[in-house]
């Protein structure tokens, strides 16, 4: 938890904004775990774990049991990801109906 504790605290600045301005809809973005942590879930984000209730747009969910030439480095991703986390951005912001 202790690794997560900033983005946890600012969850509340989060909440506390989109109450200011309801209007405007805030997400907490998650970092990619790097290839050595892909197979460690204690470097995983948890969004259980947040002081505050916030939106979230998860990465390393997404990140779980890909192949490590998936990344072009230890910590960059390759464009297959990029696109698969735009898809999740866009869901997010305009929901398809269906």
């Amino acid at each position: 938890f202790a690794r997560f504790q900033q983005q946890s605290d600012f969850t509340c600045v989060m909440r506390d904004f989109e109450r200011s301005y309801p209007d405007i809809k805030l997400f907490l973005i998650s970092h990619p775990p790097s290839t050595a942590a892909l197979d460690d879930t204690v470097h995983h984000f948890d969004a259980t774990k947040l002081k505050c209730d916030a939106n979230v747009l998860d990465r390393t969910s997404v990140n779980a049991k890909v192949p490590r030439n998936w990344y072009w480095d230890k910590l960059h991703v390759l464009s297959i990801l990029n696109e698969e986390y735009n898809h999740q951005m866009v869901e997010k912001i305009c929901p398809l109906k269906g």
